[in-house]
C-alpha cells in the first residue's frame, strides 16, 4: 500500500502528533523529558544508520580487486560522517535536554538542522534519505514546539528578558 494510507506513514504521523500534544500539555519537567527522549531516539537512530552506511561503503571499496579512491568514495564516506556527527550531537545533548538545559536545547536544534541540511537534498536521489529526514523533522517540530519551556539558568536562577513596552513617540509639530 502506498501513499497516505501506508501504515508506516500513519504511524509516523501519529507519533509526531502524540509527541507534540504531550510536550505542549505537560508540565515543564515532563516536557523536557519527552523532548530529551525524542532527541535521543533521533540521534541514536541516525548515528547508527550513518555508521552502518560508512562501514558498508568502506567494506565494499576494500572488497574490490583494487582499492580506488575517488570522489564517489570520498563523498559517500563524508555523507556517513555527517550523519554520524549530527546523530552523535543529538545523542550527546539529549541527556541535558531531558533536564531542561536551554543551551543543550539550542545545540540539539542546531544538530537537527544539520541533519536536515544533509538529508533533504538527498531525497530525490536516495529514497531512504526521506526516512532520516522524517525522523529529523519530528525532532525539529518537537524542539520548536517546546522551545519556550527551556529557560537559561545562571547560578540556579532563571534568566528572563525584560518586557519591551511600546510607547507612542511624541509628535513633532
Amino acid at each position: 500500500m502506498h501513499g497516505i494510507l501506508d501504515p508506516a506513514f500513519l504511524a509516523l504521523f501519529t507519533a509526531i502528533g502524540t509527541t507534540i500534544w504531550f510536550a505542549a500539555t505537560r508540565e515543564r519537567g515532563a516536557v523536557a523529558l519527552a523532548v530529551g527522549a525524542v532527541t535521543f531516539f533521533c540521534g541514536a537512530l541516525i548515528a547508527s544508520l550513518g555508521s552502518a552506511h560508512t562501514i558498508a561503503v568502506i567494506a565494499r571499496a576494500l572488497r574490490g580487486p583494487s582499492f580506488v579512491y575517488n570522489f564517489r568514495l570520498y563523498s559517500l564516506v563524508l555523507l556517513g560522517a555527517c550523519q554520524m556527527a549530527g546523530g552523535l550531537r543529538c545523542l550527546s545533548t539529549s541527556w541535558r535536554v531531558a533536564r531542561g538545559d536551554a543551551r543543550a536545547w539550542k545545540s540539539a536544534l542546531a544538530a537537527t538542522m544539520l541533519l536536515l541540511i544533509v538529508n533533504v537534498p538527498l531525497m530525490p536521489i536516495q529514497g531512504f534519505a526521506g526516512a532520516t529526514s522524517m525522523i529529523a523533522v519530528v525532532t525539529l517540530i518537537t524542539l520548536i514546539a517546546t522551545g519556550r519551556r527551556f529557560v537559561l539558568q545562571v547560578d540556579d536562577e532563571p534568566v528572563t528578558l525584560p518586557e519591551i513596552r511600546s510607547e507612542r513617540a511624541p509628535s513633532a509639530t
